[in-house]
């Protein structure tokens, strides 16, 4: 005789406790969703479906986001959507509003471009510009050779009587210029008053400036010096300059650097 099959089996009791907190749909959104189902489209998958998808997807996400990179400048040309604008004079001033069109008309688009530089919040025509492509092309060449510290040349001045503690300070600056791929030039002079250093002291004085920065990674000098010993003479160092991103960081402050210009002094008193 064959035992009964047990209706309270394992596998019963665990769907019960799991699916007593789901409410019961109505018949109503029952009916909702088997319509839902009916109406949308059933793809199978396979290979050539997913890569298809695939391609796709990628293709959207490049969209979007070359979409996003143009949105961060104003529109420019053809993508200028307002019908009016008023153009900003040579004398800064602004003209009359007019027709976008006309203007594109009148420009020509191989030397010039027509961009927008502002919007107005009072409902007016945005304000617009005339622009030389090659005046602005030599604009952002000369912002980016600004940038690079290679561009850059620090002045240090020392006495030819320096004494070697002072010495050792202004290399250590020298040292911090270098590594950032600045021009360095040292200039040695003697004073007026305190003690005349001799010949060998002021030769020593070179070849100890020389020695220190053939330590220095990628420095060296650039020219011979110039001037004489014990009168004015001017040794001209330069970094090695890193790639892109490196060197001297945008902002950063030294002591002694005023941030205006290509070349900047660092003046430092001479030892007594």
């Amino acid at each position: 005789m064959t035992n009964p099959r047990c209706v309270f089996n394992a596998a019963s009791a665990l769907r019960r406790v799991f699916l007593s907190g789901f409410p019961i749909e109505s018949s109503a959104s029952t009916s909702a969703s088997t319509s839902l189902l009916r109406n949308t489209p059933i793809f199978f998958s396979s290979p050539s479906s997913s890569y298809l998808q695939t391609r796709i997807q990628t293709r959207s996400i490049f969209k979007s986001t070359s979409t996003a990179v143009a949105e961060q400048r104003l529109p420019r040309d053809t993508e200028i959507t307002a019908p009016f604008l008023r153009l900003k004079n040579a004398e800064g001033k602004l003209d009359p509003p007019v027709r976008t069109a006309q203007i594109l008309r009148g420009v020509d688009r191989k030397t010039h471009m027509l961009e927008v530089i502002a919007f107005s919040d009072e409902g007016l025509a945005p304000i617009a510009r005339i622009v030389n492509k090659r005046e602005l092309f030599q604009k952002k060449k000369e912002v980016k050779k600004s940038k690079n510290p290679g561009t850059v040349t620090k002045t240090i001045e020392m006495n030819w009587a320096i004494e070697r503690n002072d010495l050792g300070h202004r290399l250590e600056k020298v040292r911090s210029f270098l590594e950032r791929g600045n021009k360095v030039e040292v200039i040695l002079a003697g004073k007026k008053k305190g003690r005349k250093a001799s010949v060998e002291e002021a030769e020593g004085v070179i070849a100890r400036i020389r020695e220190f920065v053939a330590g220095v990674e990628g420095a060296r000098e650039r020219v011979k010096m110039e001037g004489k010993v014990l009168g004015m003479a001017v040794l001209s160092f330069e970094g090695k300059v890193g790639k892109k991103g490196e060197g001297k960081r945008e902002g950063e402050k030294v002591e002694g650097e005023s941030g205006e210009g290509s070349k900047e002094d660092v003046k430092l008193e001479a030892a007594n």
